[in-house]
């Protein structure tokens, strides 16, 4: 399922939940976190700032650039 595939059966199943898991639980011990791993990953330094600009205009209440070390608790890649 790509991300559309996800968001309409996410808008024709009202009320139901929706359970996310991470293929990729190691990760949160490989790296500080993944905005530090992203900017070299994708080869842009400011990758922080797209992300921030994502949270934002989705009205998320999160300073990306100072989310600290992540852990299996705090951290999913979506």
């Amino acid at each position: 399922m790509d991300g559309h595939d996800v968001r309409r059966w996410i808008a024709s199943q009202p009320g139901q939940d929706v359970d996310v898991v991470n293929p990729w639980p190691q990760l949160s011990y490989a790296n500080f976190n993944s905005h530090v791993r992203s900017a070299i990953i994708h080869r842009l330094p400011d990758f922080s700032s797209y992300c921030q600009r994502v949270l934002d205009k989705a009205g998320v209440p999160l300073a990306y650039e100072h989310i600290g070390r992540q852990h299996n608790g705090n951290y999913g890649l979506c």
